[in-house]
């Protein structure tokens, strides 16, 4: 896998000690492949969610080190706020004068981040991990007799208009019927009312 120290991952996680979760065997490297190929028997993580926690450990990390609190809660919004995602200049501002206060460069912190590109560059040159892309899945729906294939829709026309000559054809000779029915009656009467007159 290469020498150590070769990438900024590996200098930033030797200067502030990161260290994989507890509950995961093995060193950060490890933690890396597993999580993002999802080897760990997990969903797969993205390289931007390994980013960002690479990150928050890195500023924890600072944040322990100069007595500061170190709470999921502050980190999230100290994170949020280096990096300038959404946050007002002012506000941005603000906690770096709250950090120097307690003896921390903010700008020196967030030299330390690493971006996604490094992330990537890490996991694929450096630890030589390939991910899998997932297969294409069959589309979904009822058994039409054409495998995965939709119902042509020539089919569908021929269903449409066998069904409508059908009524017409029935209606035609339903008419006929009932005209054929209703003559000879009427012939009937005629001739009774003949032979009364004789």
């Amino acid at each position: 896998m290469g020498s150590t120290h070769c990438c900024k991952v590996d200098r930033v996680r030797a200067n502030h000690g990161i260290l994989p979760p507890s509950r995961v065997d093995g060193d950060l490297n490890d933690y890396f492949v597993a999580a993002w190929t999802g080897e760990s028997e997990t969903e797969p993580v993205g390289v931007r969610t390994l980013t960002e926690w690479f990150n928050k450990q890195v500023l924890k990390t600072i944040y322990r080190d100069h007595g500061r609190s170190d709470s999921s809660v502050r980190i999230d919004s100290d994170y949020e706020a280096l990096r300038g995602n959404g946050v007002p200049d002012h506000e941005r501002a603000e906690l770096r004068s709250e950090l120097a206060d307690d003896g921390i460069d903010g700008e020196a912190t967030t030299r330390q981040f690493i971006g996604k590109t490094t992330m990537s560059r890490h996991l694929k040159e450096r630890l030589d991990a390939t991910k899998e892309t997932p297969q294409n899945r069959r589309p979904s729906g009822k058994s039409t007799g054409y495998g995965s294939q939709p119902i042509p829709t020539v089919l569908t026309s021929n269903r449409r208009s066998s069904r409508s000559e059908t009524k017409t054809g029935s209606a035609v000779s339903t008419k006929r019927q009932y005209r054929s029915s209703r003559t000879p009656p009427v012939r009937s009467v005629r001739l009774v009312a003949h032979s009364n007159r004789l």
